[in-house]
């Protein structure tokens, strides 16, 4: 077994006490997110066509012009 000095042994327990609080606060923001997508639905919003304008505003600019262009062309041979 590895054995640890005592600075190490609290490293090591300051960084699990960051872990569980960080992962209890994940645990509330997703409940959040959840609660805020069921109110936008319940506003009449389509949630995944939120969801995918959400992820676009992520995207660059220019990166996005592209992906539409692209998007424009291949629909267009294809007759979508």
């Amino acid at each position: 077994m590895i054995g640890f000095d005592n600075n190490a042994k609290q490293q090591l327990k300051s960084l699990v006490d960051k872990i569980d609080r960080l992962l209890e606060e994940k645990s509330h923001v997703e409940e959040a997110l959840r609660e805020t997508y069921a109110e936008a639905k319940a506003h009449g919003f389509d949630v995944k066509i939120l969801k995918q304008v959400l992820k676009l505003r992520s995207v660059d600019p220019k990166e996005l012009e592209e992906q539409d262009a692209l998007i424009d062309l291949y629909r267009d041979i294809l007759e979508v």
